[in-house]
């Protein structure tokens, strides 16, 4: 089965506009392709039943854990299935009308940032001069910044 427009027309040997336009002039056409797009996903959704219902615990396991991440209802009970997951909150009690807040769940970034944040402070707690090089935003502290000039050409 071709996932898009643009394989379908490559298979035919025709445009991809072309074939946009056929379809877009011929509604039914499309209509067709997402029967079967729907059968597809009838077929998908049986056996993934099925494996949750299976004898074999890894099949029920991975059948069981594909329902859990692509499942809106999933989520909803509490399955958070991404690092970067975000929820938000309005909140209209407030005088000066609502306030968005978001919650963000940890990410390994976030780990390597605080461990590089906690080894600059145990550093600066030695008396040592921490100097932070780089492309990025320099820290919020004491901090020095560094520049140099070309070397001339002698």
């Amino acid at each position: 089965m071709l996932s898009n427009v643009s394989e379908a027309a490559s298979e035919l040997g025709v445009g991809s506009a072309d074939l946009r336009r056929l379809l877009w002039a011929r509604p039914q056409l499309a209509d067709a392709a997402v029967e079967v797009e729907e059968r597809r996903l009838d077929l998908a959704e049986k056996n993934i039943y099925e494996a949750l219902r299976s004898d074999d615990p890894r099949r029920r396991d991975a059948a069981a854990m594909f329902t859990i991440r692509n499942s809106h209802r999933a989520r909803k009970r509490g399955w958070i299935t991404t690092s970067t997951s975000v929820a938000e909150l309005s909140i209209s009690a407030s005088a000066t009308g609502p306030r968005e807040i978001r919650f963000r769940w940890r990410t390994d970034a976030d780990d390597k940032r605080d461990a590089e944040r906690a080894e600059a402070e145990r550093l600066r707690d030695e008396g040592k001069t921490v100097v932070s090089i780089g492309c990025e935003k320099p820290p919020e502290d004491d901090g020095k910044l560094i520049e140099a000039k070309p070397a001339s050409e002698d």
